[in-house]
């Protein structure tokens, strides 16, 4: 058995048409984004892409766009609610702290 030739041909299959779209989108998004904040247009980055392994046609490169941009806004509004929940949890834990030191002033 040839670990080697093993573990290439993973590291093949990883990079290859296997993964979504949006997953290997997101695996160049800052350099997309770096680019298009330089001002090239989706058309060559598109042509660039296509070059270096992927089959995108204009449509479907900006929706993976649009899906990877979106997906950490999702998980930092998962991590503003759980925030959120930890306050409420602190601030009722404070108020039945008090309720029972209350109680026991009684």
């Amino acid at each position: 058995m040839d670990k080697t030739n093993i573990s290439q041909q993973l590291a093949k299959a990883s990079g290859a048409n296997s993964r979504s779209i949006r997953a290997r989108i997101s695996d160049v998004l800052d350099d997309i984004e770096k680019a298009i904040s330089s001002g090239v247009a989706h058309d060559e980055i598109v042509a660039i892409l296509n070059k270096n392994g992927f089959d995108l046609s204009i449509k479907s490169f900006k929706n993976a766009l649009y899906l990877a941009r979106k997906k950490p806004l999702v998980s930092q509004r998962l991590d503003s609610l759980h925030q959120f929940g930890q306050q409420l949890k602190n601030r009722f834990h404070h108020k039945r702290t008090l309720a029972r030191k209350l109680m026991k002033l009684i």
